[in-house]
């Protein structure tokens, strides 16, 4: 009776082959949280934006009704003063939600 015996073959270089992986894991910036936060803190931005916007229109839009209604100069003139200061309230918040979405913009910017 003879037993079978195989031929054993070793390689000449052992070489290991490595498949790429097929999941990445996102860089934290791309992450789904970190998104939802930024998304979430750009859209209440806009909102308040919004929200002053048509605050002061309303505002804007009594001044000139009462400037349009003034009997005298006097009260013409304070209408229009009213209408300034409004106007100037709202070119400071569309300066404040500017620089508030530009920091935001720049946070994204500086994680990558």
């Amino acid at each position: 009776m003879i037993l079978w015996r195989p031929d054993v073959v070793l390689p000449s270089a052992l070489t290991r082959i490595e498949l790429p992986s097929r999941v990445t894991v996102a860089e934290p910036l791309h992450r789904p949280e970190s998104v939802k936060a930024r998304m979430d803190a750009a859209w209440s931005v806009l909102g308040s934006l919004a929200d002053a916007r048509r605050e002061l229109g309303t505002r804007i839009a009594a001044a000139e009704a009462r400037a349009l209604e003034a009997r005298s100069e006097r009260e013409r003139v304070s209408a229009a003063i009213h209408r300034y200061r409004a106007e100037a309230a709202l070119n400071e918040v569309l300066s404040v939600t500017s620089n508030q979405m530009a920091a935001l913009l720049n946070r994204t910017e500086s994680q990558r």
